[in-house]
């Protein structure tokens, strides 16, 4: 619905709440994805991961981060190290698929 300022409270309170709590890491990330902060949504996509680690949806989302972050100008001098910190989350994603 486009409030994603509301949101983001409700997924903190949830974690602060519950910090072990999968589900509000991995929605807090795909709002922060949203809003472009890909650095802060990989970083939830880790808690998720680190919470379930055969989440593979948080994997598939953060490599999608990784890429975002690469894309950035501001980020050329890093785009390697992001591109293959994308590619070892695609990887893990296909070995839980298996």
């Amino acid at each position: 619905m486009g409030r994603y300022a509301e949101a983001l409270e409700d997924f903190d309170a949830a974690i602060r709440i519950d910090n072990d709590n999968a589900d509000a890491h991995f929605s807090r990330g795909w709002v922060n994805f949203l809003l472009g902060r890909f650095g802060e949504a990989a970083l939830d996509f880790t808690e998720a991961i680190r919470i379930q680690p055969n989440n593979r949806d948080a994997y598939l989302n953060r490599a999608f981060s990784f890429r975002h972050l690469a894309d950035l100008p501001e980020n050329l001098p890093q785009r390697n190290y992001y591109l293959q910190l994308a590619r070892e989350d695609d990887d893990a994603a296909s070995r839980l698929d298996n």
